[in-house]
């Protein structure tokens, strides 16, 4: 529990400035190198945040807050943002209902946003199935419109069928190929034409 109040309050003098310049370059490294430091370090910068639109703040934690987090813009628009919302709470709940949540507003914010975004992201997917459907189903439409109006798709000349070179055989007659079945057929040719 020591270990975690110190990691804690390490992170917000980070954030305000106050540690030395060994610390900070380890903090500052780590920010970049460990999801698991970013995450924490988030969460400590929301607490913070969150205290300060309490007015929770207040000597040298305060003037170190204002003189330094408050540098730039990202950081004075998140404050400002923590602030008219916690006003905004107040203003929309029953007096009995007012208590600060232990997580922060910053963070609950941050969670609902997730949330929000799951779901959204889960609606996205939904519009692009249907889209591919619809796209699908539009390629296909031209052909069941023709169809349906009694107008035959244009065939490719190349898939049309040749007509056979094998000769018809004719009633009777021997499909060896020997020149007696030939003469033969050249008779009976003869004899239906006189």
């Amino acid at each position: 529990m020591s270990s975690q109040t110190n990691k804690k309050e390490q992170m917000t003098a980070y954030l305000l400035g106050t540690l030395n310049e060994d610390e900070t370059a380890s903090f500052d490294e780590l920010s970049f190198t460990d999801d698991g430091f970013v995450a924490e370090l988030d969460a400590a910068e929301d607490e913070l945040v969150d205290a300060y639109a309490a007015g929770e703040l207040g000597g040298e934690e305060l003037l170190r807050f204002e003189s330094h987090y408050l540098l730039t813009p990202r950081r004075r628009e998140k404050a400002e943002f923590a602030r008219s919302l916690r006003v905004l709470s107040e203003q929309n709940a029953p007096a009995a209902a007012i208590e600060t949540e232990p997580e922060g507003l910053l963070a609950s914010l941050r969670r609902m946003t997730s949330l929000s975004f799951g779901w959204g992201l889960g609606f996205a997917a939904l519009a692009l199935f249907g889209l591919g459907i619809w796209i699908v189903s539009g390629l296909l439409a031209p052909q069941t419109e023709i169809t349906q109006i009694g107008i035959a798709p244009v065939e490719d000349p190349g898939q049309r069928e040749q007509p056979s070179a094998s000769p018809v055989p004719t009633p009777g007659a021997n499909t060896d190929g020997s020149s007696e079945d030939r003469r033969g057929a050249a008779d009976n040719l003869q004899q239906s034409e006189s």
